[in-house]
């Protein structure tokens, strides 16, 4: 079973969206990354394991979009399924 990767530099955020996971019925096991530096750098070590990764938009050193940006440009790990999962509700963003 694959993993699921929660992103988020709130580590209250990061234990809310894992018990919604939990609450929802998966079992999978779950990495943590405190920001899309952090988060690269776990992925890089689990890419084989990791199937989904829930991201926040707004975080320290790398935003959720320059995560994306850079997870993309690495072919080993751009073809895991990225969840954009963040309370902004500008349009812009």
């Amino acid at each position: 079973m694959k993993k699921i990767m929660v992103v988020d530099d709130s580590v209250v955020q990061r234990k809310m969206i894992i018990q919604i996971i939990r609450k929802a019925g998966f079992t999978n096991e779950t990495l943590e990354a405190g920001d899309g530096e952090q988060a690269i750098e776990v992925m890089g070590n689990n890419f084989q394991d990791v199937g989904l990764v829930l991201c926040d938009w707004n975080m320290p050193k790398m935003s959720g979009f320059e995560f994306i940006s850079g997870v993309a440009k690495i072919e080993i790990l751009a073809s895991i399924p990225i969840i954009m999962v963040t309370t902004e509700g500008s349009e812009e963003k």
